[in-house]
């Protein structure tokens, strides 16, 4: 009789921990689609065309929401369990390196608009024109870096 008890309770335990984990799992993966979604957000407005300020916003706030990401991970960080090959740190690389991509078209952007409104305007319509066309190379990178970004995530599960 006392067997089956501890037997009952071994496998009530055991179905816990079980149920624990996945809940984990789960609550990891929607931290990654969030920052995943917050990125999301300035590639749509990239195609479909935004202002310089909304465009500022947008990218402000995938920063915030990678910066706590990093935070999330700060303790596996610290801890070195997560190493450099591991599908984390492969992640978060492939989104900063995103985000910085996005951050370089903003000053070619921000640039771009500088030169567009300045005294000079027509000695520098074609000196903006290159700057509109690196913020558009950044773009394109952003969104390579992002299609990776989310492969690599798919991993992280």
């Amino acid at each position: 009789m006392l067997r089956k008890y501890f037997f009952s309770i071994a496998v009530v335990i055991a179905c816990l921990v079980t149920s624990l984990l996945l809940a984990n799992t789960a609550i990891a993966g929607e931290k990654e689609k969030s920052l995943l979604k917050s990125i999301e957000r300035i590639k749509a407005y990239t195609e479909t065309g935004t202002n310089f300020d909304k465009y500022s916003e947008l990218l402000a706030d995938a920063e915030t929401e990678f910066n706590i990401y990093k935070r999330s991970k700060k303790n596996l960080l610290e801890r070195d369990l997560i190493m450099k090959d591991d599908p984390i740190s492969q992640f978060m690389r492939a989104v900063r390196a995103c985000l910085g991509s996005y951050d370089l078209a903003k000053v070619s952007w921000d640039t771009k608009n500088m030169i567009e409104t300045s005294f000079y305007r027509r000695e520098g319509r074609e000196k903006a024109n290159e700057f509109k066309q690196s913020m558009q190379e950044s773009w394109k990178r952003a969104e390579g870096e992002l299609d990776l970004a989310y492969k690599l995530e798919e991993n992280i599960k």
